[in-house]
């Protein structure tokens, strides 16, 4: 996950990625977060984000016109907007922002923020898996696919191998289907993890998995909506 912070306040840029990272450390997110002094320097570089911290009074380009430019380009990211002046909220609405925070910033609020970005990303929620003979919590986006055997199934989680005494009847009604898909009897994958797809064929993970032929054009419907709306 990419977090951009975008700030003309050093002081404040600082502040806000120390909180960033308290809340990543707690709840073991692996993030990459990425500081911006300016609006210039948040366009030369920043359509990878998946979630933005906007200061809207910056010199030069604003917030504002920085984010309306950032959004052209980078229409699938959250931007959390911070300020000072309750009278330009009204001129973040053009930036389609999902939270406005009033500076000085508090980190109760910007966990807040961070809390329901991730609860609008797909597979967020937690599954119960056992590895090594303890049970862990791993979020579902982290699975890269689930293979089924006879007793139980393994889950590859990471470079983690896990596994669950569910079947994949059971699962596919508790993995949110935005992400996983049945491609056929033994298979569950994310197709977030997809290599490469050609008439049926996935690959994942150096492993070849066939969709099988009744799923194929739903599966492929799928993976468009998952590519067009929650990549």
């Amino acid at each position: 996950m990419h977090i951009g912070i975008c700030d003309d306040e050093i002081a404040a840029l600082q502040s806000l990625k120390r909180m960033v990272e308290n809340y990543c450390g707690v709840h073991r997110l692996e993030t990459e977060i990425h500081l911006f002094a300016s609006g210039v320097e948040l366009l030369a570089g920043a359509e990878h984000l998946d979630l933005l911290f906007l200061d809207i009074e910056m010199p030069g380009v604003d917030g504002i016109e920085a984010g309306k430019r950032f959004r052209r380009r980078n229409p699938r990211c959250k931007i959390a907007v911070e300020t000072c002046r309750e009278d330009r909220i009204r001129d973040a609405f053009y930036l389609e922002a999902y939270r406005f925070l009033s500076k000085p910033l508090k980190e109760a609020e910007v966990w807040e923020a961070l809390e329901g970005f991730e609860e609008s990303r797909a597979g967020h929620r937690r599954i119960s898996l056992w590895e090594m003979r303890q049970r862990v919590e791993v979020r579902q986006r982290e699975i890269v696919y689930v293979q089924t055997y006879d007793s139980y199934t393994e889950y590859i989680v990471g470079n983690r191998l896990m596994r669950s005494e569910k079947s994949l009847h059971d699962l596919e009604k508790e993995l949110d289907p935005k992400l996983f898909f049945r491609v056929n009897k033994k298979y569950i994958v994310n197709f977030s993890f997809i290599e490469g797809y050609e008439d049926g064929t996935l690959l994942i993970r150096d492993t070849f998995m066939t969709v099988s032929r009744r799923k194929k054009k739903d599966f492929e419907k799928k993976y468009r909506d998952f590519d067009l709306y929650f990549r």
